[in-house]
């Protein structure tokens, strides 16, 4: 009787043998490229496009934007004051009061050196002072002598004296004059020296000019201002009426009025939501490059009823933009990619950017357009040489390499 519950006996019944490590490489191998020709035909059926890229068809459409962006917060009416003068700060208020009054004492500047030039000019002035009353007695002396003779010489019918001795009388009145005019303009330069230095030394000690919080003390005993006009404090009148600056182009701004609700979120108070509205719109001066595109700042109103918020807070804003309609509208992972150098793009310039096209020969095209608002997903593109249907590319089916595994690693 044959034993067939027997694996070797079954093996060798059907004549087969166990797969070797070999055959099951290959097997495998085949699975593979078989996955793979299903995902490239399948690829090719449902897209169109055998291509690396992710396509988005371009469509007209209807956007709801919103504007973000950030800036610092600042008061409404902020006053610096500033140093008098170039030296060293000797002496400050102490602590880091929220509030001052008009009038208080905020620093003190060594003047010691102006001390030391007061007593200095003093003394110049009095000299200043002897010189003029001397020069006034010598002209009066010269001119009584003068009268003296020309009265000599009518009485005497022009014997005595002579012509020439009225001529050197005359001469030294003339010079006497002269030494008082000198004496007289350098006494007033000696008394302006001194008035100006005694008003240095009054503003050395420096008060503050309102009532207000006290929004920057920069100042500190051994903080030397480099030169007069050095911001010591800041300081707001007017805790409530705070303003953000921001800035955006014109591109996205358009149809934007005062009066615009904002949201506003701070840095520092991350858990708390503010509110605001736009208070202004000005054009923002060129910084000369050669851009067709103009930018815009908004102040936006801060509403700080309860004083939460200070001045100098990093914050974002956002507003509500009017809604964009039949507008060519773009993912915005499309300004970020370039098929060229199969790298991310980190940011668009300013007001514009370029896109690239996929042809249908599968051709890639740049496409230079304008760039408008958006809602943080799509953007509003705007371009002649942009039509209905056109396929942007948006960004790669797989992550494109990166310089480190093209290259093998960085050259030392």
């Amino acid at each position: 009787m044959i034993d067939t519950g027997s694996p070797d006996n079954l093996d060798d019944l059907l004549d087969a043998r166990p797969a070797t490590s070999r055959q099951r490489k290959i097997i495998w191998a085949i699975v593979v490229v078989a996955v793979a020709v299903l995902a490239f035909l399948m690829l090719r059926f449902f897209t169109g496009h055998d291509t690396p890229y992710i396509l988005h068809k371009l469509e007209r459409g209807t956007l709801q934007p919103q504007l973000t962006a950030t800036g610092t917060v600042h008061a409404v009416g902020e006053l610096q004051v500033r140093a008098p003068f170039a030296g060293l700060v000797s002496d400050v208020l102490p602590g880091n009061p929220k509030r001052v009054t008009k009038g208080q004492f905020l620093a003190r500047m060594d003047a010691g050196e102006l001390q030391a030039r007061l007593e200095e000019l003093k003394g110049r002035t009095d000299t200043a002072k002897a010189a003029v009353e001397t020069a006034t007695a010598a002209l009066s002396e010269a001119q009584a002598q003068l009268s003296r003779m020309e009265r000599v010489y009518r009485e005497s019918d022009g014997r005595v004296p002579s012509r020439g001795e009225l001529e050197v009388a005359r001469a030294e009145v003339t010079k006497r004059k002269s030494e008082v005019d000198l004496a007289r303009s350098q006494m007033a330069e000696a008394e302006g020296d001194l008035s100006a230095t005694r008003k240095r030394i009054a503003a050395s000690i420096i008060r503050s000019p309102v009532s207000g919080f006290l929004i920057t003390k920069q100042a500190h005993p051994g903080y030397v201002a480099t030169a007069p006009g050095d911001v010591l404090f800041v300081i707001a009148s007017n805790m409530e009426q705070l303003e953000i600056p921001i800035t955006a182009e014109d591109t996205v701004v358009e149809g934007l009025n005062r009066g615009a609700p904002a949201k506003i979120r701070l840095d520092t108070l991350p858990d708390e939501d503010f509110t605001g509205e736009v208070k202004r719109i000005t054009p923002e001066p060129s910084k000369g490059n050669d851009t067709d595109i103009s930018a815009q700042q908004l102040i936006v109103a801060v509403n700080n009823q309860r004083l939460a918020v200070n001045p100098g807070m990093k914050a974002s804003v956002s507003v509500d933009l009017p809604p964009r309609e039949n507008v060519f509208l773009v993912p915005n992972g499309a300004f970020h990619v370039d098929p060229a150098t199969e790298r991310p793009v980190a940011e668009a310039q300013v007001g514009h950017a370029t896109i690239f096209l996929l042809n249908g020969d599968d051709a890639v095209k740049p496409v230079d357009v304008v760039v408008g608002a958006s809602d943080g997903q799509f953007t509003e593109v705007r371009s002649p040489r942009l039509s209905s249907g056109d396929l942007v590319i948006s960004g790669w089916r797989s992550a494109p390499a990166d310089e480190t595994s093209e290259t093998g690693g960085n050259a030392n």
